[in-house]
């Protein structure tokens, strides 16, 4: 059957969704009209404030929405590039002075300034990573350009279909040719490892790992085209923190099926075994930890590991977290958590329950979600150490950034700060995480920006300047930049080591190479997240080209604070400090060897009278004093008796929730707070063995809508739309392509109902990228009835099939 022309007109216009089977044409097509009512449904007339959509600042820019065209803003409110581009869902950000855009269908590149610098003629243009960009022509040809549009290589490759897309990384970049193999180039476009290999990876901490035939053995190689580390292992992962996880005994049921099976270990980048190969899967690295866990579902244990393979927890629990400062773990099945150091030590009980899916310090604080009648209640944060530092009193709170954190009361957003004090009325419909002084904010369906002051930004506002001018420059033996100063050197020596000197004193210049601090201390360091110099004498500092620097402290040290105008902000009577999250600086007076706490203004908020303390979130920290832990807050009162007691993540069932155990029964609940009171029996047991089974994206399909299908007809839809929910959070957080997958099935009369469910729990971005998902079927649909190469499907920069759903 030929179709005629028009009806191509109607998919480009996304009046219709087809695919190759004409049995999935009816889904596709509805699928469509329901996004589209949706997104209708969902706008609003209020014209309070200026943009449809809202990003936040990075190096001055922050990109805005006019509909769903793309533009930026500068932090005067002046829109330095106007809302013209297409939004092609890529990161939005400025990425090495540029930003990839979209205009007419087409992918280019602009700069700071709104200038084209990468002409907009690519069907497809990657972010640039080491300035060097992937571009595709119409052609389907790929070749890779730098930060000015130049090609540093011909447009001769073949697409490869990478995690997170081909990326230039230590100087290397992965290619395909015209036969399949793949090898890598150099920034510049040399061949320097040949095209021997099936499977390739992007380059990490130096070295890629490649296959030379599919599910092979693995091996290693540097970006000089040498094997480091040769095939022995039958799988393996890239570098990650120094470390590789690799395998023995995996094996592929078929050719295309992946490796299973075998035992895992780690190695360092000598190929030495660090941690040995005895593990059913190894989670995480980072830090210097490792996760490794021990037996099969539902009966996996999780254990923690040093970089020298230390046990530091035992494998008897059911989730282990990594975060910044701390390890968080829980020993039941969605129940609470407790926070242990890096060295295994264990702070406090099993009494947290977390309010993110990948929870972490910010600004020294981590969001938990009170448990009240075994039901998930209201948020507040804790310290590195346990300590409760804001109350339980919100709906919503957003991760501490700058000192201030946006969050949510009665349905209305303000902010406030680590204390919990109001510092932004709680009168907007939303509010994103401030950066560089500035946070979008919502209004009746338009997007603003609002200062830590409340003040919101006036749009016709044009840049301002300062007026200053530069002052004449003096002689020093060496002048290096420093982000916004100089920093300079005289008297230094050679070093023993080559490369090096030594022996120098140091100083501080402005931009304008004004003298802030002069060259007289044996190191000076910049710390931005506290605007202060650090400025040191009694140590011995070793420094090469571009400010690397090793420092050796001795008995003698003293350390005190300088800040950006050269005043003196704390006396140089410290032996050492540590810049905690939150702009707090934890110091350590050299006489009495007694830690204490300064505010970011370098101002004593608690007295170095304590043997130690300890990395903390919002307003309170743990403490030792006579050897004994407790915690106090910012005032320095005691929370927490100096002897210090402590919910758990969901996994699977309940994945960004947690489950509660109390008299030997459990409770999950979801990521809203929300009781998961599953389906009946035996509907959640056959899911829930189904879905862990599974092994790929069409397995986990049939899972949930073996699932769904027979509780549509005998649940209620209140309690059906619940069920839903719960399930496709559980199905994301694993594959979220597999949902799609479900979609393109049309097993019955029944189907369409419940797919029709879904779009309920999607957010836009998900709705977005399952309109990406049938595009992409639509295109290949158009192309191969006239006869043309389909492209890759799932498109890139969308959740392949097996990732997670991130966002």
């Amino acid at each position: 059957m030929k179709i005629p022309i028009t009806w191509y007109i109607n998919i480009v216009q996304c009046r219709y969704l087809v695919v190759k089977s004409f049995s999935m044409i009816y889904t596709l097509r509805n699928f469509v009209m329901l996004l589209t009512g949706i997104a209708f449904l969902n706008s609003t007339k209020a014209q309070q404030f200026k943009y449809d959509r809202a990003g936040n600042f990075k190096d001055g820019l922050a990109p805005v929405y006019a509909s769903n065209l793309l533009g930026y803003i500068d932090k005067t409110g002046k829109e330095i590039v106007p809302p013209i581009y297409e939004d092609d869902y890529q990161p939005d950000e400025f990425n090495g002075g540029v930003a990839v855009l979209k205009k007419n269908g087409l992918s280019g590149a602009i700069d700071k300034t709104g200038k084209w610098v990468v002409p907009a003629e690519y069907k497809r243009l990657s972010n640039f990573s080491e300035g060097i960009a992937e571009a595709e022509k119409e052609t389907g040809k790929v070749g890779f350009i730098d930060t000015r549009g130049k090609a540093i290589t011909p447009f001769q490759y073949s697409i490869l279909a990478l995690l997170g897309g081909v990326k230039c990384v230590n100087g290397m970049i992965p290619v395909r040719n015209a036969s399949g193999k793949s090898g890598y180039i150099d920034k510049n476009g040399k061949q320097v490892v040949p095209f021997n290999y099936e499977e390739i990876t992007n380059f990490s901490d130096g070295l890629g790992k490649v296959k030379a035939k599919y599910n092979g053995k693995v091996s290693y190689v540097n970006n000089r085209g040498e094997i480091v580390i040769p095939e022995k292992y039958d799988d393996g992962t890239i570098f990650m923190d120094g470390l590789a996880f690799v395998n023995i005994g995996a094996k592929a049921k078929s050719f295309y099926s992946g490796l299973e099976g075998g035992k895992w270990g780690a190695i360092d980048k000598t190929g030495k075994e660090v941690i040995p190969i005895l593990y059913d899967r190894l989670e995480e690295t980072k830090n210097g930890l490792t996760i490794a866990t021990q037996g099969k579902y539902p009966n996996e244990r999780k254990t923690l590991i040093g970089r020298d393979g230390k046990i530091l927890l035992p494998a008897e629990y059911n989730d282990i977290k990594i975060l910044n400062g701390r390890v968080v773990a829980s020993r039941v099945f969605a129940g609470p958590y407790a926070l242990f150091d890096y060295t295994g030590k264990q702070i406090g009980d099993f009494q947290w329950n977390f309010f993110d899916i990948f929870p972490d310090f910010s600004d020294g604080l981590i969001r938990v979600q009170e448990v009240k009648n075994n039901r998930l209640g209201k948020v507040g944060a804790i310290d590195a150490n346990g300590v409760l530092k804001i109350p339980f009193q919100f709906d919503v709170l957003n991760p501490f950034q700058e000192g201030i954190a946006s969050a949510s009361l009665n349905k209305k957003y303000g902010a406030i700060d680590k204390t919990g004090k109001t510092v932004i009325p709680f009168q907007y419909d939303g509010m994103g995480s401030f950066s560089d002084g500035w946070a979008p904010v919502l209004q009746n369906g338009k997007y603003g920006f609002i200062n830590k002051a409340g003040k919101l930004m006036e749009f016709s506002k044009a840049p301002g300047n300062d007026g200053k001018t530069q002052a004449p420059s003096k002689t020093y033996d060496v002048k290096e930049k420093l982000l916004d100063f100089f920093w300079v050197v005289n008297g230094s020596t050679p070093a023993a080591t080559a490369g090096e000197n030594t022996g120098g004193k140091f100083g501080i210049l402005s931009a304008s190479e004004k003298e802030i601090i002069p060259p007289k201390y044996d190191w000076v360091s910049l710390d931005t997240s506290v605007k202060a110099f650090f400025v040191q004498t009694g140590v011995t500092a070793f420094y090469g080209p571009n400010i690397r620097a090793r420092v050796q402290p001795s008995a003698n040290t003293r350390i005190g604070i300088v800040g950006y105008d050269g005043k003196q902000l704390y006396p140089a009577t410290l032996s050492t400090y540590l810049i905690m999250p939150g702009k707090h600086i934890m110091i350590k007076d050299a006489v009495s060897a007694k830690w204490g706490l300064l505010n970011a203004a370098c101002k004593t908020v608690i007295p170095a009278t304590y043997d130690q303390l300890y990395r903390f979130t919002e307003s309170a920290m743990a403490a030792k004093k006579n050897g004994k832990i407790g915690v106090i807050n910012l005032k320095n009162e005691t929370l927490v008796p100096f002897e210090y007691d402590s919910v758990f993540q969901g996994g699977n069932r309940a994945p960004g929730g947690y489950q509660l155990t109390k008299n030997g029964s459990t409770t999950w609940v979801d990521a809203s707070g929300k009781i998961l009171e599953g389906a009946p029996e035996p509907y959640e047991t056959n899911f829930q063995t189904s879905f862990a089974a599974a092994r790929d994206s069409k397995e986990r399909a049939n899972a949930l809508m073996n699932f769904l299908n027979p509780l549509y007809s005998t649940t209620d839809s209140l309690a059906f739309l619940k069920l839903v929910k719960q399930k496709l959070n559980q199905v994301a957080a694993v594959d979220f392509y597999s949902i799609h997958v479900v979609s393109m099935k049309n097993k019955d009369s029944n189907h369409a109902k419940i797919t029709k469910f879904f779009l309920s729990a999607f957010s836009a971005e998900q709705k977005m990228v399952f309109t990406k998902y049938s595009q992409c079927i639509i295109e290949n649909f158009s192309r191969s009835q006239n006869n043309q190469p389909e492209l890759p499907c799932p498109p890139a920069n969308t959740p392949q099939p097996g990732q997670p759903w991130k966002n």
